[in-house]
C-alpha cells in the first residue's frame, strides 16, 4: 500500500553501479579487530527523492557525501534509522533476521516525523545490494555479523519549521563484533528522561539518541555498561535500555514457573523492538505445564536487584536473543 506504480518501477530496474564500486570491493581487507561501526564497508547505497517520487537507485563506493549546511536533517535533526544484521550461516550467501520488520518500523518512524515512506521494494533493493556487494566480507566467525544501517534524511536548507520537500535514502554497512558481552551494569537514569508520551520516543530518530548521550556517557564513566529509563512522569516504571530490548524473568507463583515480563503496551514513548515476538523463553523453551516458561506482557515497576537468573535483552544494537545476567545499579 506504500509503494507506489512509478517507485516500484523505479526499484525493478535494479540500481545503477558506480564506477570504482569493483575496485573498492576488491582493495577491501577486513581487519582482525572490528568494533562496532568502526569499520564501514566499502560501498553503500543511495536514492534521492523530490518532486514527490524516488529516483534510481545508486551502488557507489563509501566515502563522504554532499549536504548543504542548512538542511534540515542538519538543523532540526530530520532523519531517522535502522538497524539490522546479516550473518554467515554455513558457506552460503548473507542471511537477515527478519527484515521486514525493520522496514515497516522505519515507515512508521518516517510517518511520525512526516517524511516520505521508502517504499518496500526499495527498501529490499537497498539492502539486498548493500548485502550481495559484500557478501564476500560478512564475517564468519561466531560473534560477528556485517551490520547494516539504513537511513533517511532531509535534504532541503531553510529554517522554516516545515519539513523539507527533497530528502535522501541510503544503507551503509559495517563488518562488526557484539555490540556488548558478558555480565551487563545497569545504571537506572532517575535525572534525565528519553521521551514522553506524544513525542518521538516510538520513532527510530536521530533526536531520540542525542537526548540520550548524556545518561550513557555518564553511566560508562561510572563502570556501568547501559543505562536504564524510566517514564517521563513518574519516574516509576521501566521504558526500556539504550540500544536494547529489556524482560524480565519472574516466578509464577508457587509453582516456580517462570516467566519474561516486557511492557505489554508500547506507547509513543518506547521503540517497539523487532525481535519483540521471538523471545527466547517463548521460542527456545518447553511449555509451560512441562516446566518450561510462559511469555507475559506486563510492564514492571522499578526494579529491586535481580536475583538468578537475573534480567536479559534481545534486539537493538545487540545480537538478538542474547541472553545476560545483569547487575542493576539502584543508585
Amino acid at each position: 500500500m506504500l509503494t507506489f506504480a512509478a517507485d516500484r518501477a523505479a526499484a525493478d530496474r535494479g540500481p545503477d553501479i558506480a564506477p570504482g564500486v569493483l575496485d573498492a570491493l576488491k582493495n577491501f581487507a577486513l581487519p582482525e579487530k572490528l568494533g562496532f561501526g568502526a569499520v564501514p564497508a566499502p560501498v553503500m547505497f543511495t536514492v534521492d527523492w523530490s518532486d514527490g517520487r524516488w529516483g534510481r537507485g545508486r551502488v557507489v563506493p563509501y566515502g563522504p557525501i554532499e549536504i548543504l549546511p542548512g538542511a534540515r536533517a542538519l538543523q532540526y535533526a530530520e532523519l531517522v534509522f535502522e538497524g539490522l544484521k546479516a550473518y554467515r550461516v554455513g558457506g552460503g550467501h548473507p542471511n537477515l533476521f527478519r527484515p521486514r520488520e525493520n522496514w515497516l518500523r522505519l515507515v512508521r518512524s518516517a510517518e511520525r516525523l512526516s517524511m516520505p515512506p521508502v517504499p518496500e521494494a526499495l527498501f529490499f533493493q537497498a539492502i539486498d545490494a548493500v548485502a550481495a556487494s559484500c557478501s564476500a566480507i560478512v564475517p564468519r566467525e561466531s560473534g560477528r555479523a556485517l551490520y547494516l544501517r539504513p537511513f533517511l534524511f532531509g535534504t532541503e536548507a531553510g529554517y522554516l519549521l516545515r519539513n523539507s520537500t527533497t530528502f535522501t535514502f541510503m544503507v551503509i554497512a559495517n563488518p562488526v563484533e557484539v555490540y556488548a558481552s558478558g555480565a551487563m551494569r545497569v545504571a537506572i537514569e532517575r535525572a534525565d528522561v528519553r521521551a514522553a508520551v506524544g513525542g518521538v520516543g516510538a520513532a527510530k530518530a536521530a533526536a531520540n539518541y542525542a537526548a540520550s548521550l548524556r545518561a550513557s556517557s555518564a553511566a560508562v564513566a561510572r563502570g556501568m555498561t547501559v543505562a536504564l529509563w524510566l517514564d517521563a512522569r513518574d519516574q516509576q516504571w521501566i521504558q526500556e535500555l539504550s540500544g536494547m530490548n529489556l524482560f524480565a524473568p519472574r516466578r509464577l507463583g508457587m509453582f516456580r514457573h517462570r516467566s519474561a515480563s516486557t511492557p505489554r503496551r508500547m506507547s509513543t514513548s518506547s521503540l517497539r523492538g523487532c525481535a519483540r515476538r521471538c523471545s527466547p523463553f517463548k521460542s527456545a523453551a518447553p511449555p509451560i505445564s512441562s516446566g518450561g516458561h510462559a511469555t507475559l506482557h506486563r510492564c514492571p515497576s522499578r526494579p529491586e536487584r535481580p536475583r538468578s537468573p537475573g534480567s536479559a535483552t534481545s534486539g537493538g544494537f545487540a545480537d538478538h536473543l542474547s541472553v545476560f545476567h545483569h547487575e542493576i545499579d539502584l543508585a
